[in-house]
């Protein structure tokens, strides 16, 4: 999706570090005073802060009877 005309990286990403400077960050006031969209430094604040869960692939693991097959 196309961003807007008048979006500007700099601006998200200052508010964005001004965010993630603050104990108790209000991200709509500092969405006002950067001039940024809430709802996209909403999201980017949620992205960075929430914790990163690996996954464990499927495909290399074995199914029971293809582990005891490989045994015997």
């Amino acid at each position: 999706m196309p961003k807007s005309a008048d979006f500007d990286e700099i601006r998200m990403a200052k508010a964005f570090a001004a965010v993630m400077s603050q104990k108790k960050p209000n991200i709509a006031k500092t969405a006002r005073e950067f001039g940024v969209t809430y709802s996209t430094l909403a999201a980017r604040v949620k992205k960075a802060k929430s914790p990163i869960i690996p996954k464990e692939s499927n495909r290399s693991t074995l199914r029971l009877y293809q582990e005891k097959a490989l045994i015997n």
